[in-house]
């Protein structure tokens, strides 16, 4: 078996952004937060990545319409994981917001910077439609991200921005992007900015995604990152975008 992985900076909207391109790609997905899942089998499953309620979502793609079956979390009292999920997945593992250290500190930026983190999916790679299916995954993440970035400052050092344009690195969603322009001392990451050039798509069907998840979850959905709770590590803040969305199926956890 082999790993196939992405480095990303996504926000919550890019994340539903994302969510409705795999399921245009992939009609069968399913969503599940790894150690969250459902509060009751009965409950309708999460129609994207943001309404799983958790850091860590297992997107499944089954190769036909499956009704699952649920059993307890053994670590989670009165939750409820799929019982038999399908073996191939994508294992995402969300970007959160760093605020800073206790204590304080100077930073080569203006807090919050989202932080970079992963997904990664676990195929074989001698079998040739898994091969097309992972393929057809980060051709469905490209649509929503881009890895064409300004680099320049790291947020433990203190050096001038660069002018050097493209990256090898990590592939950051468009909301997040858009939402470090909108201020010249924020960053994705504590080092990457958007191109000076950089300006949304105007693909169609990027542009028709955006405006399906601005309909789906309001006009002020991840407009402004999410400020450190009372339980949350003030370096590693997970959007809460779920809370105060009056969405049947969407459960505080």
């Amino acid at each position: 078996m082999s790993f196939s992985k992405k480095f990303t900076l996504m926000d919550a909207f890019d994340d539903a952004m994302f969510s409705m391109a795999l399921q245009d790609a992939f009609p069968q997905v399913i969503f599940m937060a790894e150690y969250v899942g459902v509060s009751s089998p009965d409950d309708p499953l999460p129609q994207s990545i943001p309404e799983c309620g958790g850091e860590i979502v297992c997107v499944y793609f089954p190769e036909h319409e499956l009704t699952p079956e649920f059993t307890p979390l053994p670590y989670r009292k009165g939750r409820w994981k799929i019982k038999s999920p399908p073996s191939f997945e994508l294992r995402y593992i969300r970007s959160n917001w760093f605020w800073g250290q206790a204590g304080g500190g100077r930073w080569a930026f203006s807090p919050p910077t989202l932080n970079e983190t992963q997904m990664s999916i676990r195929h074989d790679k001698s079998d040739k439609e898994q091969r097309q299916t992972v393929n057809k995954i980060w051709k469905t993440l490209r649509t929503v991200t881009t890895n064409k970035l300004k680099t320049g400052r790291r947020k433990d050092e203190f050096v001038s921005a660069s002018g050097s344009f493209g990256s090898a690195g990590p592939r950051a969603g468009f909301h997040a992007i858009d939402w470090c322009r909108q201020a010249p001392d924020r960053m994705l990451d504590g080092l990457y900015m958007p191109c000076d050039d950089w300006e949304w798509p105007d693909d169609p069907y990027v542009q028709e995604l955006r405006q399906r998840v601005i309909e789906r979850f309001g006009p002020d959905f991840g407009k402004e990152p999410p400020e450190p709770g009372p339980k949350d590590p003030i370096n590693r803040v997970i959007d809460r975008c779920w809370e105060g969305l009056d969405l049947p199926h969407l459960k505080k956890v």
